[in-house]
């Protein structure tokens, strides 16, 4: 298995486990190499992003995920897509967001003011427990979650044409 930057490396603890949260960040990073529109994925590494988070661009659309531990044994993959940015805070908000939710199978769709209030970013949320996720099904439920925030980037691409 090909290690990406920021994999653990023998961070072990005194048992000999490999920190949890480093082992599952390094397993998502690898899922998405292969389907990010991004030539690299950027590195899990701590240092090189601030907050240990994966990001990446699907669908045209930026996007981070961040593992957290809850509880022992309980890590978490909490995923992150900017959906549309700078989107005019009007009366086709509420529509567009309600076509866009159709089209998200997972997720929450939510529009966060910008500014005075006059424009919304539309970001896309999901967090799933990812300990005990073998490669294959994290793989899986991490496209349906981005499957679903590049069709919700389209029912906003009609706004720019």
């Amino acid at each position: 298995m090909s290690r990406l930057p920021g994999d653990p490396e023998g961070s072990e603890d005194g048992g000999g486990h490999v920190d949890a949260v480093a082992r599952l960040r390094g397993r998502v990073a690898r899922a998405l190499a292969s389907v990010a529109d991004d030539a690299e994925v950027q590195s899990p590494a701590r240092e090189s992003n601030g907050d240990g988070s994966v990001s990446f661009h699907f669908g045209g659309a930026p996007c981070a995920v961040h593992v957290a531990q809850i509880a022992d044994g309980l890590e978490m993959v909490s995923v992150t897509c900017v959906v549309a940015w700078d989107v005019p805070d009007d009366e086709r908000l509420g529509a567009l967001l309600a076509a866009a939710r159709e089209r998200a199978q997972f997720g929450t769709l939510r529009a966060v003011a910008q500014g005075g209030g006059d424009s919304a970013d539309v970001v896309l949320q999901y967090a799933f427990p990812g300990s005990g996720l073998a490669d294959e099904p994290l793989r899986t439920l991490l496209l349906l979650v981005l499957g679903g925030a590049a069709e919700a980037r389209a029912v906003f691409a009609a706004l720019g044409e």
